[in-house]
């Protein structure tokens, strides 16, 4: 009888759900046999059976060290000890590894703390790495732009407009690139910490939501919403917010600031004007002792700038006057953000002004 093969393409950003995405078509009588370019899967009909996937990645850097030499063997001999089996690999040297499923047995490769926060980091390098990679033609490119300011009367206009859109196009795709891998190697980095598991129950347990929020008032009025169907607030940044699965409850939210904090303790604050960031934790611990005081509990801050708590509805006090409820809520974003670019802006009307005044 002729053997039965299936071919997929499937991009999967995630590597655990890749893993349950093959266990799952083994279930169905489709195995794994191979991959090309990272989403083209190859399988083979069988008997379904449940199995178990796990993977791993073996670049060699550019300078190995004898120990980076020898990893990918030891880690091989390792896992051929532990029962798994090699299935094949890709073009980037991403390895896959397959095994029966066992009942109460230990059905990953990487099976500890230690060894899952190895591979997270390792991913992660990885990805920043290619990031990195880029970065020098965007030297290369502002160089030559730079040139172009200087020899003006000796270059070809036309070639240099038609330069002048590619430099701006690839500026602004490595910047887009840039943000994105960023967001995921952290991404990857969260979830190769965990254990199956885990990553499971973070699956229905878990999630994320992206809002642009002006003030106080809508923060926690979105908070409160949120923990009303069930989401406690775990973690924030600027436009991300973090929540796992908790039992109905009616939980308010609070915000304190460093200004907030001053202007609850005029007399005792008086700041430290070399802790330009806030990052000397002073006023964040005068911050936790007034809301514990009042009924509050910490949950997470934003950055050095913004702390947040929560409490029941019925048993905390205010923390703050009303009449911040109308302040930003992502003051320090605004910041950074800000001065950051106010000094790129000047650097660079500096530099253009001195080359214009040069050529003149």
């Amino acid at each position: 009888m002729k053997e039965q093969i299936l071919k997929k393409t499937k991009f999967i950003m995630s590597i655990q759900e890749e893993c349950r995405w093959l266990e799952e078509m083994a279930q169905k009588g489709w195995f794994f046999t191979n991959i090309t370019m990272g989403v083209r899967y190859t399988f083979k009909k069988g008997e379904p059976r449940k199995v178990v996937y796990d993977i791993d990645r073996f670049d060699i850097p550019k300078k190995p060290t004898l120990e980076d030499i020898n990893a990918k063997e030891i880690f091989m001999e390792m896992a051929e000890d532990m029962g798994w089996k090699e299935v094949t690999h890709d073009e980037t040297m991403t390895y896959y590894f397959v095994k029966d499923y066992e009942e109460g047995g230990i059905n990953e490769i990487h099976n500890d703390e230690d060894t899952r926060k190895l591979r997270a980091e390792k991913y992660s390098r990885m990805l920043l790495r290619q990031k990195d990679s880029l970065l020098g033609f965007v030297f290369f490119v502002a160089l030559v732009d730079l040139l172009n300011m200087i020899l003006e009367d000796v270059t070809n206009d036309h070639f240099m407009t038609w330069y002048n859109y590619f430099s701006v196009g690839y500026i602004g795709f490595f910047a887009a690139y840039s943000i994105w891998v960023k967001g995921v190697a952290e991404k990857l980095r969260t979830e190769l910490s965990m254990s199956r598991e885990q990553w499971e129950y973070s699956r229905y347990n878990v999630k994320k939501e992206k809002k642009f929020i002006l003030t106080n008032r809508g923060l926690t009025k979105y908070l409160a919403g949120m923990a009303k169907e069930g989401w406690m607030l775990t973690d924030v940044t600027a436009l991300n917010y973090s929540f796992r699965k908790s039992d109905v409850a009616d939980i308010v939210y609070t915000i304190d600031a460093y200004s907030y904090t001053k202007s609850r303790h005029r007399d005792e604050i008086t700041g430290d004007k070399k802790d330009w960031y806030g990052m000397n934790g002073d006023w964040q611990i005068q911050s936790v002792k007034d809301a514990e005081k009042r009924g509050w509990s910490y949950v997470c801050s934003l950055e050095n700038k913004t702390v947040i708590y929560s409490g029941n509805k019925d048993s905390v006090e205010p923390l703050n006057d009303k009449k911040f409820d109308n302040s930003f809520t992502f003051i320090s974003w605004i910041g950074k953000a800000g001065v950051t670019t106010m000094i790129l802006g000047m650097i660079g009307f500096a530099i253009g002004f001195t080359v214009a005044m040069l050529t003149l």
